[in-house]
């Protein structure tokens, strides 16, 4: 009778174990799966600053970009400026020269779920001279953008430039060729 309930015994916790065991398979089976790790934003000025080419027919603009702020304090609320100065060299220099007549600025913001509607105004800058601003090398344009409050739920900024300018037909020319170079820096928002 001993070695009966010791069998049975034994059978029981074995019985046991594995119902355990096939429980806790189970369990880790049905466990939510995890959390997707965040994405992290794209920022073009992480470093501080930044430098391009960005061409417009025949014209290579070299463009600087640049703020006051570090990124820590690109936050939402805060006034945030954007620097750039950009010259002009051709490709195919005979002496003509090189002018940016406007400079259009557009703000697209960013938020968890897309696109966030009304954000900074559009920057217009036109030339207030005749043909525009000399801009070959070695003279150049620079500005100061200031990106305003953003919804608190944004995460990035895109900002959108413009730059049409316009190339002598030949040096002393008083016709010209209009071009467009735009380019586009993804700036995130601190939080």
């Amino acid at each position: 009778m001993k070695i009966y309930r010791t069998f049975a015994m034994a059978a029981i916790v074995l019985v046991l174990a594995t119902m355990t065991g096939c429980s806790q398979s189970v369990w880790v089976a049905d466990a939510a799966p995890a959390a997707p790790a965040p994405t992290a934003v794209v920022n073009d000025l992480a470093a501080g600053s930044l430098a391009r080419t960005v061409v417009a027919g025949d014209a290579a603009l070299a463009v600087n970009y640049w703020s006051a702020l570090t990124m820590d304090h690109w936050t939402a609320g805060a006034k945030k400026t954007l620097s750039l100065a950009l010259s002009a060299t051709l490709g195919t220099d005979t002496g003509q020269q090189v002018y940016l007549s406007t400079l259009t600025v557009d703000y697209v913001v960013n938020g968890p779920d897309g696109v966030i509607a009304g954000g900074p105004a559009q920057f217009v800058d036109r030339a207030v001279v005749v043909p525009g601003y000399l801009v070959k090398v070695p003279y150049s344009y620079s500005q100061n953008l200031v990106v305003s409050t953003l919804d608190p739920a944004a995460t990035s900024v895109d900002v959108t430039l413009a730059y049409e300018i316009l190339v002598q037909a030949a040096p002393a020319s008083s016709d010209y060729a209009k071009q467009t170079a735009t380019d586009t820096l993804k700036i995130a928002i601190a939080h």
